[in-house]
């Protein structure tokens, strides 16, 4: 004979919509939204009253602003050939300067290095030949490393160490 199996009594609780598993991303994501939307409410209050700084800090340097009908206010001086520039594009006009101009001189060593290094790497009857084109006294007797610095000395390459000795 077979043995009967109890019935499975289940109870009649509510049952709840969604786990608790289910809430918690719905809550962070719900937070972070309003984090976000609190954080671009105060961003834009804080525009506002950047916009609001700046343009009282315009009528206090340029004179009062001049309004016509629909149009946007302008300054006095507008369109009379004279820029009105901000501070930070002051700045960024002379950082960019210096910029260029640190550019212009590691382009002249560069290229000054690079004649120098010529000058190194050509043989002893080549710069033999610049030092008769340069008049330089005594270039006969003179060895390769005596005529580069010569030669140097010559076109003004500035020199790092003393030329070597000559011979006696």
């Amino acid at each position: 004979m077979r043995a009967s199996r109890a019935p499975v009594v289940r109870s009649r609780r509510a049952q709840p919509c969604c786990s608790l598993r289910q809430l918690v991303p719905a809550a962070v994501g719900a937070a972070f939204i309003g984090a976000v939307v609190a954080a671009t409410l105060q961003s834009s209050k804080q525009q506002q009253d950047d916009l609001q700084a700046r343009r009282q800090r315009r009528q206090h340097e340029g004179g009062p602003l001049q309004q016509l009908g629909n149009l946007l206010p302008t300054r006095p001086g507008f369109g009379l050939g004279w820029p009105l520039r901000s501070e930070e594009k002051r700045l960024l006009k002379t950082l960019h300067e210096i910029e260029k101009q640190q550019q212009r001189q590691a382009s002249k060593d560069l290229k000054r290095w690079d004649a120098r290094f010529a000058l190194r790497t050509k043989p002893l009857a080549e710069l033999r030949s610049l030092a008769q084109r340069q008049n330089i006294a005594g270039r006969s007797r003179m060895r390769k490393m005596e005529l580069v610095a010569a030669l140097e000395d010559a076109f003004g390459f500035v020199q790092r160490r003393p030329p070597p000795p000559t011979s006696l």
